[in-house]
């Protein structure tokens, strides 16, 4: 049923914000997918691409319910329309909780994005008069899933990318309030004051969270465990003192590696005339990042530079430091203990 009068300034007020949700999603929408298929390695599966069917359900969710509340709020076009509305938007939460799947190191077995699929079914075969009571089941089990997501977010994120990500908490409760305020529930128990208020949370919501998706850092360092390769502690004189392999990796002989990468470190001090070593090296699509210790280097090699990366690489150097003070203090430096080596490894990069 319409939520206002035909000629009531505030239906005209809640037509123009909800026209502005459509706009503003799809403008979101468009952007994304053109980042994603300008992405040198486009994956399915890829945040970017989530986020733009994410606006894209948004956008077309609020389509079909100006349509059933504005214009088409009569037999059979409401009904129609209506579960149009919540299918858009349930679809595009399957693909987003698809991908969330994908990031977090759970056992998940597609839980989220699986009720995903049964709230669309039971959208679609579902009397009409029990919809409102599913919208809100399935709005809640959606809220709960994303702010899980985001907790993970943003416990294991840094810098930029985990102020994002606390901003794309605010703007997701944001809308979420938006989106229940403007349910047939919340207008019939609270009224259109409550109706108009939550279309401008809505329209809030969405705004916040587009345009910080848009310029944050790259939403991928979530997945940072991916991206490790391997883990050299090196002495000051070229000594391999501890490895570890993330990934298998080319064969090689792993002390010449070491001495290797101790002695360009050792050069590129020597050009720039530097008390420092290296930070970072990139060579082809290998990152190769320092952190400097008290007589040793930790590199880490990785295919992504993030920003989170650099942070461990610190925790593991204040560790090892805490650990084998003794041993890497000594005159003489010899290989530390590769067992309590590993649980630091295990401990900060797990």
């Amino acid at each position: 049923m319409p939520a206002f009068g035909t000629t009531d300034p505030a239906r005209d007020l809640v037509l123009m914000l909800d026209t502005g949700v459509v706009l503003y999603t799809l403008l979101f929408a468009a952007v994304f997918v053109v980042q994603w298929l300008r992405a040198p390695l486009r994956k399915w599966t890829d945040p970017t691409l989530s986020w733009a069917i994410f606006m894209a359900g948004m956008a077309f969710n609020s389509v079909f319910f100006i349509l059933s509340d504005f214009f088409l709020a009569f037999p059979p076009w409401l009904e129609i329309t209506t579960r149009l509305g919540y299918l858009s938007m349930i679809v595009a939460l399957i693909a987003f909780f698809f991908v969330i799947e994908t990031i977090i190191p759970y056992t998940r077995y597609h839980i989220a994005s699986g009720l995903g699929v049964f709230f669309a079914v039971l959208t679609i075969v579902i009397p009409f008069d029990l919809m409102d009571a599913v919208a809100l089941i399935a709005s809640l089990e959606t809220m709960l899933i994303l702010s899980l997501f985001l907790l993970y977010a943003i416990r294991n994120t840094s810098g930029r990318v985990r102020r994002s990500m606390e901003t794309i908490a605010v703007g997701f409760l944001i809308g979420f309030l938006g989106y229940i305020g403007r349910s047939e529930f919340a207008y019939n128990s609270l009224g259109p004051s409550i109706y108009l208020l939550a279309a401008v949370f809505l329209v809030a919501g969405l705004l916040l969270l587009g345009a910080t998706v848009l310029s944050s850092p790259s939403l991928d360092e979530l997945n940072w465990r991916e991206q490790l390769l391997e883990l050299y502690v090196i002495g000051s004189a070229g000594l391999l003192l501890y490895d570890h392999t993330f990934q298998p990796a080319t064969d090689m002989d792993r002390h010449l590696a070491a001495a290797g990468i101790a002695g360009v470190q050792l050069l590129f001090k020597e050009i720039l005339n530097s008390r420092e070593g290296l930070n970072s090296l990139a060579v082809g699509d290998t990152h190769v990042m320092f952190g400097h210790g008290e007589g040793f280097t930790v590199v880490l090699i990785a295919r992504k530079p993030y920003r989170i990366l650099a942070d461990k690489i610190i925790q593991f150097i204040q560790m090892l430091e805490l650990v084998f003070r003794r041993e890497l203090t000594e005159e003489t430096v010899r290989p530390i203990d590769p067992e309590r080596a590993g649980r630091i490894v295990s401990a900060v990069f797990a």
